[in-house]
């Protein structure tokens, strides 16, 4: 073997590159350099070598921190071999030779613990170092005490069950060809000095006096504020069950894998202090910082998988797991998992291998009945990119770990667009191709056998879950499917997938999703879904934000619109429950929230599905439901379907003020046998108005059958609306329809509250061939103008009822109400109101405010219109007042002068006459002050009466000719039997023959008698 001779080499950054150089000719036997990052270049030259960039500036920082720290090269005439004692042990290593093969021998015993040290330590290819200890030695410890990297090309080998420790603080670079022949566990570290129990350290990288020994257990490595990396280029692979370590500055595994089947694999990048462990536990931190990089590229691997999966433990200033490299620790027997913990500045996962095979990925699934390993993620900053997986699944018996990213800045999750969610994952599970093995990119815990899944959690102060990203959590059997929990401060989900579900066929319950934050904001066709494929309950979705919720942009022809959904779709399983809390929620421009059963999309119809669940939606101030999308195929808004025989979900919203507005709905409908849901609604305020750019009217809806999916047929009942609002407004074509326009019945209305109105708006409940909706209003003011209406027509039915129990109701500019029929009979009409204006009864429908009950089969189908106020006579109708005022000389003669104690008292419509000559005018007016005021009396009454005689009225029921009552049909006037006669308000009073006084509705004309003059009047009395 040639004689080699060490040089040390310098280096230094300039910009994006490295500039290298040595001080005499370099053999090329073991030529290398250590960098942190791709294409390092050639060495042992001047000049300057291209640093290829993946990561941008990250990628600076890798190189920054891992630069050239040696060059093993030759001198010609030196003969140095790779491995030399230093002579600094009371027994020294001793080295001997024997073809490929370097055996170790001597070094000084401590207890269990077996030292060496040695100037230099390296391994060529091909050869072997081997530490010959007994079979009593737990711990082989070698230390370099010189100034050269240790370049680990062959192997190392150590007998029985010892555990070999490599300390080097110039830096360790295992090659492509390294390997490992151990039975124990394997440490290699650029640490300063090896901390034991009883706090002795075992000094690396110096050669002055004897070193202090211990023969107790090492727990710790002393790092120093700037370790040199360590580079694994080949594969380094320990015993089942053993330890793999690799402790110092920046690592990196530029395609190297390190293997520890069912065992435990440390990789710490750290300085500036003491990192600690217990024997089977993994490293801490200690004092020591996270300083360096962690650096997986190429196809990387650390694997830690076995009958019961191992520990992975990566500790770091950044962590980059790269181009289809691997962090597994699969479990495969009955044993549980251990998991896999990182914890970082910053932690990125990106990329695919070169086939466009191997994802860049974390993995901890289950595939025995032991429970699959958790990953932990701890860090500032989560990112993935691209095709990367996070994977904690059960395929059997075992329970499915948990995935939990903790990161106190942000977590970023980007993958490969949304048409890999709208055909991949969405239409992919719809029609059943989507298998438990289809993870491409994003976060996933499939549950698929017996086993219950785990849970992802995402904790961060910002989410964003943006470009074909996917966080999921199905259930493919019949165990329950793992749960998603998100806490942020702010959440931007953008062209992405949220969900937990049941798969097609599958029999387990799914899982929940659950999102609490400060702020959400879910567009470009983002989905935030529960949805149940199968034939298990359904899990529920809870969306709690302090703020403000914004659902937006629905992607042109896309599947599915942006928004939140809890649906069963294509099995009987029950949907789960949907509950939204904010302060205010905005969805617009396409976007949805909704529940379905079955489902319409793009790919096709799906009339199958089971009881959807109900959605609550409480925001503390707004709700704003505004526009649709820009290809017009979506309209923003909240609904719940059904295409099945099952009853739509019901919907309750809370909150102060709600708007409805530019073509948006809230709606439930029935587009298959099902009935639909209910719909309640509590606001302060509450407004409906205008239409989309395509025409469609802003409402709110419960009906049977959609004019825009005229290939459905629909046979269900419409839903019921139940608004309690204060205020409510419709206008500019807005409406609220309980509608039903195939055979199903039209659903029933119910709106309390202090005011109502209608400004060119429209409340419905119109059927087609089912029975007649129902509309009941209790409000103080209803007001309808400009063309509004309220209706319950139908075309082959009877038409539907209306109740209005008001204050007053004002109608005005051709604005009516109708319950005709082309068909069947008309429907009944009920106004219990104190006023009514501008609108009376009419056989037809004309120009001016019209109240109607007309069928078309003729006037014997008519129905019935019952008007009950306090104040309006519908005969008399308005009448204009005069424009010119009063003049008191002509309308009072003065007769009497004045005195005190005098009344005047005028009772009834017309009671008193324009004129003081001219007889009063109103029907039935009643006038008792008869008295002579001067000039000549005529009249056919004689003699001098002290009083007027009433006339002799006969004892009965007031005629409807004055009074305030009226009930009419379009037929003969039919007042209806259930309608009891109203009470009529009293227009005078009259005296009977036997004295009594009767106050009357229609008094009749007075009976002229003698007047008193006023002398006569004041001796009388």
């Amino acid at each position: 073997m040639a004689a080699h001779e060490a040089f040390r080499m310098r280096c230094f950054i300039t910009g994006d590159r490295v500039n290298t150089a040595n001080a005499g000719s370099l053999s090329t036997r073991w030529p290398f350099a250590i960098f942190l990052g791709r294409g390092l270049g050639q060495t042992g030259q001047t000049g300057q070598t291209p640093i290829h960039r993946t990561m941008g500036n990250l990628r600076r920082r890798w190189l920054a921190a891992g630069c050239c720290v040696w060059l093993w090269g030759g001198a010609a005439g030196a003969q140095v071999g790779p491995i030399a004692p230093d002579g600094t042990l009371p027994e020294p290593s001793r080295i001997q030779t024997t073809g490929d093969t370097i055996q170790i021998d001597g070094g000084t015993r401590s207890g269990g613990n077996l030292f060496h040290s040695f100037e230099r330590f390296s391994v060529p290819e091909g050869i072997t170092a081997w530490f010959n200890t007994g079979t009593d030695v737990q711990n082989a410890i070698t230390r370099v005490t010189g100034s050269q990297g240790s370049e680990i090309l062959g192997t190392l080998r150590a007998n029985g069950s010892t555990n070999l420790f490599l300390l080097n603080p110039n830096g360790i670079l295992f090659g492509p060809n390294a390997q490992l022949q151990l039975g124990g566990a394997f440490w290699a570290s650029t640490a300063e000095g090896l901390v034991f129990g009883d706090g002795v350290t075992f000094e690396a990288g110096r050669s002055g006096g004897p070193p202090l020994l211990s023969s107790q257990v090492p727990l710790g490595l002393q790092l120093g504020q700037q370790p040199a990396p360590i580079r694994l280029l080949g594969s380094l692979v320990v015993a089942p069950t053993q330890r793999l370590s690799l402790v110092g500055g920046a690592i990196d595994l530029a395609g190297g894998r390190a293997v520890a089947p069912q065992g435990q694999i440390d990789l710490i990048s750290a300085a500036g202090g003491t990192v600690r462990w217990q024997t089977n536990g993994p490293i801490g931190l200690g004092t020591a910082q996270r300083s360096g990089v962690i650096n997986l590229d190429q196809q990387a691997a650390i694997d830690a998988s076995g009958p019961g999966g191992g520990l992975l433990n990566l500790q770091a200033g950044q962590v980059a797991i790269l181009n289809g490299s691997t962090v597994t620790a699969l479990t495969q027997g009955e044993m549980n998992g251990r998991g896999i913990a990182i914890g970082a500045n910053q932690v990125v996962v990106a990329g695919i291998d070169p086939t466009g095979q191997q994802p860049s990925a974390i993995v901890t699934d289950t595939s025995g009945s032991g429970r699959g390993g958790s990953i932990v993620i701890e860090a500032n900053r989560f990112n993935t990119q691209g095709p990367a997986l996070l994977s904690a699944s059960t395929f059997a018996s075992g329970q499915g770990g948990d995935i939990d990213i903790r990161a106190t800045d942000a977590i970023t999750l980007s993958g490969l667009g949304l048409q890999f969610v709208n055909e991949v994952i969405v239409g992919g599970s719809l029609v059943g191709q989507i298998t438990p093995e289809v993870r491409i990119a994003g976060l996933y815990i499939n549950t698929a056998g017996l086993g219950n899944g785990g849970s992802i959690r995402l904790n961060t102060n910002n989410l964003t879950v943006a470009d074909g990203a996917v966080v999921f959590a199905p259930t493919f059997g019949t165990a329950r499917g793992g749960n998603i929990i998100i806490n942020a401060e702010q959440i931007n989900a953008a062209s992405s997938l949220i969900s937990t579900g049941n798969a097609r066929e599958s029999t387990g319950e799914g899982g929940t999703l659950t999102i609490r934050a400060g702020s959400l904001l879910v567009q470009g066709g983002a989905l935030l879904v529960t949805v149940n494929l199968g034939n298990g309950p359904g899990g529920a979705l809870t969306v709690q934000v302090r703020d403000s919720i914004e659902i937006k942009d629905a992607v042109p022809l896309a599947s599915v619109a942006s928004g939140i959904f809890t649906n069963t779709i294509a099995g009987n399983g029950r949907g789960g429950a949907m509950l939204i809390e904010t302060n205010t929620l905005t969805v617009r421009d396409g976007a949805f929230i909704g529940g379905q059963s079955g489902a319409n999309i793009r790919i096709g119809l799906f009339p199958v599905g089971g009881v959807p669940g109900e959605i609550t939606i409480r925001a503390a101030r707004q709700i704003d439901l505004i526009g649709s999308s820009g290809d017009r195929l979506f309209s923003s808004g909240i609904a719940t379907d059904t295409f099945t025989e099952y009853q739509a979900g019901n919907v309750l919203i809370e909150t102060p003020f709600l708007r409805v507005l530019d073509g948006a709905t809230l709606s439930s409908s029935s587009l298959g046998l099902g009935q639909g849901g209910d719909i309640t609604i509590k606001a302060d305020r509450m407004e409906i108005s205008g239409r989309s750019a395509d025409g469609f009217r802003s409402g709110l809806l419960a009906v049977s059958g959609r004019a825009d999916l005229p290939q459905i047929t629909a046979t269900g009942n419409s839903g019921s609306l139940n608004l309690q609002v204060g205020d409510l407004v419709i206008r500019n074509q807005g409406e609220i329809a309980v509608n039903s326009s195939l055979t199903g019945d039209a659903g029933s209305l119910s709106i309390t509250g202090d005011r109502l109105r209608l400004e060119n708006g429209n409340i419905t409940a119109d059927t087609a061939s089912g029975r007649g909706g129902n509309i009941n209003v209790q409000v103080n003011t209803l007001q309808m103008l400009a063309g509004s209406s309220i209706a319950t027509n139908a075309v082959r039915s009877d038409g539907g009822n209306i109740r209005f129990q008001l204050s007053s109701l004002a109608a005005l500019q051709n604005s009516d109400i109708t319950a005709n029929a082309q068909a069947g009979r008309g429907g009944r009409v009920d106004i219990q109101a104190d006023t009514v204006l501008g609108t009376a009864f009419r056989q037809q429908l004309t120009p001016q405010s019209d109240i109607t009950a007309t069928s078309g089969l003729g006037a014997n189908f008519s129905g019935a219109v019952q008007i009950n106020t306090q104040n309006f006579n519908d005969e008399s109708g308005l009448i204009d007042l005069p424009e010119d005022t009063l003049d008191p000389t002509a309308a009072i003669i003065i007769g009497c002068a004045a005195d005190e104690g005098n009344r005047f008292v005028v009772t009834g419509r017309g009671g008193v006459p324009a004129e003081p000559d001219q007889p009063a005018s109103g029907a039935g007016a009643y006038w008792d002050d008869v008295r002579w005021l001067g000039g000549n009396l005529t009249g056919e009454a004689t003699g001098t009466p002290d009083r007027a005689i009433a006339p002799n009225l006969p004892d009965r029921t007031v005629s409807a000719e004055s009074s305030e009552q009226i009930s009419q049909s379009t037929s003969e006037p039919v007042i209806a039997e259930s309608i009891s006669e109203p009470i009529v308000e009293a227009q005078g009073w009259v005296t009977r023959a036997n004295g009594s006084i009767a106050l009357v509705a229609n008094p009749g004309p007075s009976q002229l008698g003698f007047p008193l003059n006023c002398r006569q009047f004041r001796q009388s009395n």
